[in-house]
């Protein structure tokens, strides 16, 4: 039988939904997001919100292998992005630490110009290729 890692996206958007894609092939993806609009993924998607519910327990239900963090900040303000790139970020690393399953847990978010919106990710375009992590299969 073979062992299959195991992937957690905390941010499951469209980036994060493309990297999936790309990856599902050889990895058991799970994706974490606040706001769950369609219940027709083809991923194990978890409703939660990084900042309210108990990260440490999602991360050691999941025991995830690797982690990703794939946030988007709410508005354009230093006030949003320092929630979401810094806050998140902090909370994300510390429930790793206590579930100590994750061999680490790797940043990304797409780059774009303030105001212009995050094109979708397709397997193999470049937002996939740049956060996709290389130690994964």
């Amino acid at each position: 039988m073979e062992i299959v890692p195991k992937l957690l996206i905390v941010g499951f958007g469209k980036v994060a939904q493309g990297i999936a894609m790309a990856l599902n092939k050889n990895v058991e993806v799970i994706g974490i997001k606040r706001n769950i609009l369609d219940s027709k993924s083809h991923f194990n998607v978890i409703n939660a919100d990084i900042f309210e519910d108990d990260l440490d327990n999602i991360l050691k239900n999941t025991n995830p292998d690797y982690v990703l963090y794939s946030i988007a900040a709410d508005e354009q303000t230093p006030e949003s992005y320092q929630n979401a790139y810094v806050n998140g970020l902090r909370n994300t690393l510390k429930a790793a630490t206590i579930a100590r399953g994750a061999a680490g847990v790797l940043p990304c978010s797409p780059r774009r110009p303030a105001g212009r919106p995050v094109q979708t990710a397709r397997p193999g375009c470049r937002a996939a290729r740049a956060c996709a992590p290389a130690a994964l299969p």
